[in-house]
């Protein structure tokens, strides 16, 4: 049975070396994590992290059609 809830899964660590107050892992296989994903893209679209919502529309974009998924973007 797997862990409910927040629970240390994953080390996180900047390249920069800056530390890291908290942060969360959204693995692109889990539907809710893509849908997350697109939210904070549609967030991010226009300002200052218009490219990251680019990469990340791109990212969720190849995944999906290298997996068969389709109606998600």
């Amino acid at each position: 049975m797997s862990k409910q809830g927040i629970y240390e899964k994953y080390r996180v660590e900047r390249t920069d070396g800056k530390p890291i107050e908290w942060c969360f892992v959204l693995e692109i296989g889990d539907p809710a994590a893509r849908v997350a994903m697109i939210y904070y893209a549609c967030m991010v679209k226009g300002g200052e992290r218009d490219k990251l919502a680019q990469d990340l529309f791109a990212v969720l974009d190849t995944y999906c059609a290298e997996h068969g998924i389709e109606g998600i973007l």
